[in-house]
């Protein structure tokens, strides 16, 4: 299911508006598929208003990554 973001990116930080069907420890997906619903670099950047480029050096290290073919 996909969220809206709550306020400015700030930093690596990014909060999004949830409800009591999300949980800790659910799966977020930032960019590719999950389940039906997929997103990729250019929508994420489209949706606030940046660069794809911007999108895909932002994401820190700290953010486990997981490569899929």
């Amino acid at each position: 299911k996909t969220r809206k973001l709550a306020g400015q990116v700030c930093m690596d930080v990014s909060v999004f508006e949830v409800d009591n069907s999300v949980n800790i420890g659910d799966q977020v997906v930032l960019i590719g598929w999950q389940g039906n619903c997929h997103i990729n670099a250019e929508q994420m950047a489209k949706k606030i208003g940046t660069i794809t480029y911007e999108i895909l050096t932002g994401i820190s290290k700290r953010v486990p990554r997981i490569y899929r073919d």
